[in-house]
């Protein structure tokens, strides 16, 4: 009896510190937002541990309920704390249906389509189709491409016509890298009346921000298209993070330049985000910022560009684990869609269909 009770008070006591770490642990990840990766780096790591953390922070907190322990506190308190960060990525609410389209709101859509490649590798021709009939059959107003591609150089007009005309969008901005028939794109139901972009660097990038003045119904709102620093990760790193993850591979050595590459972006997108907002602040018109920003909800990038905005998910979102990139193990929700207060969200979704490695993202809002 005596080894039994020692026993079980050495797993209560290892149960209690394993919960004290986990709960420090979480409150550190969900602290991660506010903190800039140029003050404090390592913070922005945490922050991408967030969902791990919250789910191992749940299990205790049942567990210690179950036994009817006041320590189940600890992991409540953990989890509270965070409750902007919770809402932000996770839902429980039903799903909302994208119904009929309404005339008198906006269907918005963004999609990285990595340049029509799919993840099957076909043909480009046939991928292309694919996605266009993907796009086409939401209906969607305005739609936002992230590495959009038009085709070779001889034929890049010719094949943004051909785009707009299959997508029976009348009016499109294409922003390309310098040099290149790839970049960002923008197409409109509605008249385009102003261009520009927000440049991030003065190298040829695929990451850049770009915005579009729309006209309604007599109503100007503008719509940034951003897509926010990229880690770069070539397909063996992918790999590799797979087979590490699964206990396959163990040595530690290709993971310092992974970790030094996720360092350089997290660093890389707080700039461009600051470079984004100060560009916002002086619009005079309700104002939407989508695209791929990289980043997850628990990061700094999303909080600090989400101020004064309303995140599209978490007013009409639905997923317990929502994801919209979803290659390899690394499966994070990182497209996003913010509109301005005056904007109603009417809806959220993400369409799950595997054909680039992101998931279309769209909503309905209404001025």
């Amino acid at each position: 009896m005596a080894i039994r009770y020692k026993l079980n008070n050495l797993i209560i006591r290892i149960t209690l510190l394993l919960t004290i770490i986990a709960s420090l642990a979480l409150v550190s990840s969900e602290t991660a937002r506010y903190i800039s990766p140029q003050v404090f780096w390592p913070s922005a790591f945490i922050g991408l541990a967030y969902v791990p953390l919250f789910l191992l922070n749940l299990l205790l907190l049942i567990f210690h309920s179950l036994r009817r322990k006041i320590t189940f506190l600890i992991p409540l308190i953990a989890i509270l704390l965070g409750w902007n960060v919770m809402t932000d990525t996770f839902s429980l609410r039903p799903a909302s249906a994208i119904e009929s389209k309404d005339p008198e709101t906006i269907r918005l859509l963004t999609w990285n389509i990595h340049f029509f490649q799919d993840i099957y590798l076909r043909p480009l021709a046939e991928s292309q189709q694919e996605m266009l009939a993907t796009i086409n059959g939401t209906e969607a107003d305005v739609i936002c491409i992230q590495e959009f591609y038009t085709g070779q150089d001889n034929e890049a007009t010719k094949g943004m016509n051909k785009i707009k005309a299959f997508l029976k969008k009348r009016y499109a901005f294409f922003q390309p890298m310098e040099g290149e028939t790839r970049g960002m794109a923008v197409f409109s139901k509605y008249p385009i009346i102003r261009t520009g972009m927000i440049a991030f660097s003065t190298e040829a990038s695929g990451n850049q921000c770009i915005f579009t003045d729309i006209l309604k119904d007599g109503k100007t709102l503008r719509v940034y298209t951003v897509h926010l620093e990229s880690i770069k990760l070539q397909s063996y790193q992918l790999n590799y993070i797979d087979s590490f993850v699964k206990g396959k591979e163990r040595n530690i050595r290709p993971s310092k330049k992974i970790a030094g590459q996720l360092k350089r972006a997290f660093m890389e997108r707080s700039n461009q985000v600051k470079l984004v907002k100060e560009h916002a602040s002086t619009c005079p018109y309700p104002y939407i910022v989508c695209g791929d920003f990289n980043d997850p909800p628990s990061s700094y990038a999303f909080h600090s560009m989400a101020k004064g905005l309303k995140n599209t998910f978490a007013e009409k979102g639905h997923g317990i684990f929502p994801v919209t990139y979803y290659k390899g193990f690394l499966k994070y929700q990182i497209d996003h869609i913010l509109v301005s207060p005056e904007f109603e969200v009417l809806n959220h979704q993400i369409i799950k269909k595997k054909l680039s490695d992101h998931y279309p993202v769209l909503t309905d809002v209404k001025l």
